[in-house]
């Protein structure tokens, strides 16, 4: 039994001895820790992590902002209905764009700014750090509201308010009708399909 005590002990020493190494200086290092090529592993998985990730959130942060702005143009598009649907059904009826567009509230917000302040033709919105984004605004008529949009070019105060009746001629229309047949409908998805 003896034997086998000692047997024991002398086989539990060399598994210890084992897992330890002396150094140059005859100092004992336990051997244990990651290899080299279990850590440039790790390093490598996490580098593609983030490869991935971090334009993931900026594109993220952008597609926010820029859903911000067309919400506020939905917005200003609601508010230019409800405004022309009361003129329209009120006694005095209908009596012209200009009096319709001193009607709408065009504040939408603390985060929302007028870099130009909105006309009857369009202004430039800004959405908290954002550049500002040009909008067009179409005149409304008696037989449908104005309508806001993002327009390819700020509005010009030079031209006067004569050309923007008839948007039939304006290049980005793509050759349709102008506005007869489809109303607003029609230029929003003009809009949503040049986008």
């Amino acid at each position: 039994m003896a034997f086998k005590k000692k047997q024991a002990t002398i086989s539990s020493l060399e598994t210890q001895l084992k897992a330890v190494e002396l150094d140059q200086t005859g100092v004992f290092i336990a051997q244990r820790g990651f290899t080299l090529a279990e850590i440039v592993t790790v390093l490598l998985i996490l580098g593609i992590l983030a490869a991935v990730a971090i334009p993931s959130y900026i594109d993220l942060e952008t597609n926010a902002k820029k859903k911000a702005i067309i919400a506020a143009i939905a917005e200003l598009n609601g508010r230019e209905r409800v405004v022309w649907a009361n003129e329209k059904s009120s006694e005095s009826g209908y009596i012209d764009d200009d009096k319709i567009f001193s009607l709408i509230d065009t504040n939408l917000g603390a985060e929302y700014v007028w870099s130009d302040l909105p006309t009857d033709s369009g202004g430039s919105l800004q959405f908290k750090d954002t550049p500002p984004t040009p909008l067009r605004r179409t005149s409304s008529d008696i037989s449908q509201p104005a309508f806001w949009n993002i327009s390819t070019e700020p509005p010009s105060d030079d031209e006067g308010d004569s050309g923007d009746e008839g948007d039939s001629g304006d290049e980005g229309d793509s050759g349709d009708e102008g506005d007869s047949g489809g109303g607003w409908w029609r230029r929003f998805w003009r809009w949503w399909r040049s986008r």
